[in-house]
Order: C-alpha cells, then sequence, then structure tokens
C-alpha cells in the first residue's frame, strides 16, 4: 500500500507543478514568447505523454480480450489529438501566423474523438452498471450543466446566425462541443460505476481530465465566437483561465493514465500482492479460496434437498463467489451489484430456479442440468473479463480447485463444467 501511494503522490506532484507553473506564467506575463511556449507546447508534449502511458497500458494486454481495444482506441484517440496540437504549434511558432480554421489540426482533433469516445464505450457498456441514486444523480447534473452551457453559448449562437459561416465552418464548430458532451457522459458515468473499486483510482483522474477538457472546449468556442479569446493577439482573462484549464485538462488525464499503467492488472492487487513475493501472494489467494470454498460447502448444507451434497451446486457456487469478489475488489460495489443483475437475468432467460445475490447462492428447487451451469459460468467469465485481467481469474480459478476436494472437481470434469479447462480451450 506504501508503494501505491509513493506513486499516486508523485504524479499528483508533478501534475500540480505543470499547473502551478501555468498559472504563474499567466498570472505574470513575463514575456509574449514564453506565454506561446506554455499555451502551445505543453498540450503537446502532455497529449503525447498520454498517448505514450496509454501504448504500454495496451502493449501489456492480451490482444484477444476488450482490455487490448479500449487501450488501442485511447492510444490512437491520443495521438491524432497530438497531431492536433503539432499543427497548431507548427502555424503558431514556426510559421508565426494565425491558423486557418477550419485547418487540417481541427480534422485531425474530430477524428480523435471517434476512438476516445469508443474507448470509453467499449469500457463502461458491457457493466451494465448500476449506479446509486446518490451517484446517479451527480452524473446527471454534471452532464446536465455542460449540456445546457454548452447549448446556450455556443450552439444555439452557431445555428440562430445567418452569418455562421460556410456548412464545413458549422459542422466543425458543433463537432466539438457534441464530441465533448458523449465523451464526457460515459466517462462520468465511468467514474461513478467504479467508485470504491481500485479502478476508480486511474478511471476518476480520466473523468476528471475529460470534463476539464470539456470546459476548455467551451470557454474556446465561446470566447473565439465573441472574439475575446487573445483579442489582437494579446492575452487577457479569459485567455489565460482558458489556457490554464485546457492544460490541467490534459495533466489530470495524463495522471490517470499513469495512474493505471501503474497498478498491477485488475483484480490481480487483491490484498496489495504488489508488496508480497510471489509464494506469499500465493498465499493470500490459497485464503481467499479456502473461504469461498467453504461458505460454498456450507451454505449448500444449509440448502440442501437431499441427503447427499450436489457437487456440481458447491463448484457453482464457488466459481461464481470468486468471480464475484475479484469484481468488487477491481470494480467496486456498484459493479459487483451489476454483476448479481446481469447473473440473475441470464439465470432467468435459462429458467434455471436459483438466484445470487450478496456472494450467496440461493436454492430455490431441484439442481438444474449441467448445461444451465456450464452456460451461465461462461456468461459469468466473460463478463469478469470486461474488468478483471484474464491471467487473474485462471491464477484464482487453479488455486480454488486446487484446494477444493477431489470429488467436486471430479463431477466438474465429468460434466463439462470445469472453467479452467474452459480457459484454456479458449486461449483467452
Amino acid at each position: 500500500m506504501r508503494a501505491d501511494r509513493t506513486i499516486l503522490r508523485n504524479s499528483v506532484l508533478a501534475g500540480a507543478v505543470i499547473i502551478a507553473f501555468t498559472i504563474l506564467v499567466y498570472a505574470f506575463n513575463p514575456s509574449a514568447i514564453l506565454v506561446k511556449v506554455v499555451s502551445d507546447v505543453f498540450p503537446l508534449l502532455l497529449s503525447l505523454a498520454g498517448a505514450a502511458f496509454s501504448y504500454l497500458i495496451f502493449h501489456r494486454q492480451e490482444k484477444t480480450r476488450l482490455g487490448s481495444r479500449i487501450w488501442g482506441a485511447m492510444t490512437l484517440g491520443l495521438l491524432l489529438w497530438a497531431a492536433g496540437e503539432a499543427i497548431w504549434v507548427y502555424y503558431e511558432l514556426v510559421l508565426q501566423q494565425d491558423i486557418p480554421f477550419p485547418s487540417l489540426a481541427d480534422v485531425v482533433w474530430t477524428l480523435g474523438y471517434i476512438p476516445l469516445i469508443y474507448a470509453v464505450a467499449s469500457q463502461y457498456l458491457p457493466l451494465h452498471a448500476s449506479i446509486g441514486r446518490a451517484r446517479r444523480l451527480v452524473v446527471l447534473a454534471a452532464v446536465g450543466i455542460m449540456l445546457a452551457y454548452t447549448v446556450w453559448l455556443v450552439m444555439l449562437p452557431i445555428l440562430v446566425d445567418p452569418e455562421a459561416g460556410t456548412p464545413i465552418e458549422v459542422f466543425f464548430s458543433l463537432a466539438y462541443p457534441i464530441g465533448d458532451i458523449i465523451m464526457l457522459s460515459f466517462g462520468v458515468a465511468l467514474a461513478a460505476a467504479f467508485l470504491g473499486g481500485e479502478l476508480a483510482l486511474a478511471w476518476g483522474p480520466i473523468a476528471g481530465g475529460i470534463i476539464l477538457l470539456s470546459i476548455a472546449d467551451l470557454l474556446f468556442s465561446y470566447g473565439t465566437w465573441n472574439g475575446v479569446y487573445y483579442p489582437n493577439g494579446e492575452l487577457n482573462f479569459l485567455s489565460g483561465v482558458l489556457d490554464t484549464v485546457y492544460i490541467s485538462a490534459y495533466v489530470v488525464w495524463a495522471v490517470g493514465l499513469y495512474r493505471r499503467l501503474s497498478l498491477p492488472e485488475a483484480g490481480s492487487d487483491l490484498y496489495s500482492n504488489s508488496l508480497l513475493t510471489k509464494s506469499q501472494a500465493r498465499l493470500v489467494d490459497a485464503d481467499m479460496a479456502k473461504w469461498i470454498i467453504r461458505k460454498a460447502q456450507e451454505q449448500e448444507q444449509a440448502q440442501r434437498v437431499s441427503a447427499a451434497e450436489n457437487p456440481l451446486r458447491v463448484y457453482m457456487h464457488a466459481v461464481v463467489g470468486m468471480l464475484d469478489t475479484l469484481i468488487r475488489h477491481a470494480g467496486g460495489g456498484g459493479v459487483e451489484t451489476a454483476f448479481d443483475t446481469f447473473f440473475n437475468e441470464k439465470v432467468r432467460q435459462l429458467g434455471c430456479d436459483f438466484e445470487f445475490r450478496d456472494g450467496n447462492m440461493s436454492w430455490k428447487g431441484e439442481a438444474p442440468g449441467p448445461d444451465c451451469y456450464v452456460t451461465l459460468l461462461d456468461e459469468a467469465i466473460r463478463y469478469t473479463k470486461s474488468i478483471v485481467a484474464t491471467k487473474t481469474i485462471d491464477r484464482n480459478l487453479r488455486e480454488l480447485e486446487r484446494l477444493m476436494p477431489s470429488r467436486i472437481v471430479q463431477a466438474a470434469e465429468e460434466n463439462r463444467l470445469r472453467m479452467l479447462r474452459w480457459l484454456e480451450e479458449k486461449h483467452v
């Protein structure tokens, strides 16, 4: 835990230094060239840093799973934004002339929204997230306020002005706020869904960066439309605030990406295993597995409908309980509730007569056939893989089966229910 705090503290401190330096430059305005360097070069360097962090996260993903698509899209989007920043720098510092609108920079910036929206949406949608009432109100308030200001200050003035410009100019003028609102909606909802889990430590700052970027884009659209963003090339209060917020957005986003890079694969750090040796981590995994197996056996005994233990029910309960524990740690209580809802909906669709809630399996009648269990565990592992690393699921399944009574593992094997075998056959 101490290592985690150090990583978080150092990344936040580095970001705070950049933001503080930016504020000082705009507050004292020591020279026009320094202001230009800060306003133009900082976003380029920070967007490249974000793309690099995102690529490193992508590089360690298993290429067959959702994570590779999420972080590959994030990398592409940030690279496109870095290209837009580079074009802006070229016009401002090399050619020393105003950049036309729309320009090639606007094209690549706008294209960058597509993979970035795909990245945050691909992380959020598979969760079927269950967000509590308080969190839902916060999400709706954040998105609603930003949407209202965007429509009032940017979109309506453009749409009602007969001299708003050519259709292509109107298109790019509206593309930015629309892209921001879509990305903001998914980003804030994702941070709210992961609240309480280890992934919130990364997606929270990323969502914060998206919020700040949306505010900066809103101020930029308002400032340029009304001619108050660097009027006659001179720095004013609005321009300084806008640029500071814009740079802060990249800083906070990069901190989130660095935090995600510094985390082990989601779910693998169940009890701060980053501080443990491999043998110590295995003991921790074993303790968790023993507790889950004992819980499953005790509940089976309490709900037994006949004198004989049903080993398939014990296996089913233990595996789903293990997945539920990993999801709760990585994604938080909201995602765990969403998993329960998702799993029980699949149970109802298959006509099986039981329910899983808060880590407990409740059997309501005769045990269903093995095919029902196979299908349900397949769906449960697919859901878990959208949050937790496959190798973490595999490791915990191996530990779970190693500690299970042999009669239970043998019964699962005979009925094609062993999920460890499923993972090996799928090569995921």
